[in-house]
């Protein structure tokens, strides 16, 4: 469940934002002290480190509303991971299981009645994706929705001139 921060919430996160890039950057000052002035990029990196600091920090006073990537699997098994995922390999999956059993009987179909969609197309999830923009529906309309990358792989696939 998200909640929306309010403004002066988000003004507060943003001056914790604002505290940490800073002290991120004095701290390492001998890596950038001698940049010419328009050479931004390793400050650039060095305030997405801090940010993912204060993503943890954010996280786990549960003022975000939504999740941060860590460094750590979001399973919960403790495994470091690469900067900016959320999983470590197949993990997701295993995570996605976990919480389908917990939450809806192991089943997606569940989830999906759960949360107001079904079987008939005025229910349809996929059709859903796409009256919100984030899918699209196969242009030569054969009822197939998707991401963009989905459609191109199904047109390719399916509807390839013979």
């Amino acid at each position: 469940m998200t909640t929306e921060l309010t403004d002066d919430e988000r003004y507060q996160l943003r001056k914790k934002a604002a505290r940490v890039i800073a002290a991120a950057l004095r701290q390492t000052r001998n890596e950038w002290h001698h940049l010419d002035p328009g050479d931004f990029r390793i400050m650039g990196d060095i305030a997405v480190d801090a940010l993912g600091d204060l993503s943890i920090a954010v996280d786990a006073l549960g003022n975000s509303t939504t999740a941060q990537p860590t460094g750590r699997c979001y399973c919960g098994c403790g495994k470091e991971i690469g900067y900016g995922r959320y999983f470590a390999a197949g993990h997701d999956k295993t995570a996605e299981a976990a919480f389908l059993a917990i939450h809806h009987g192991g089943t997606v179909a569940q989830m999906l009645h759960a949360h107001g969609y079904g079987p008939d197309d005025a229910k349809s999830v996929t059709k859903a994706a796409v009256d919100k923009g984030l899918w699209q529906e196969c242009p030569r309309g054969c009822g197939y929705r998707g991401a963009q990358e989905s459609i191109n792989n199904h047109v390719n696939r399916h509807h390839r001139e013979k």
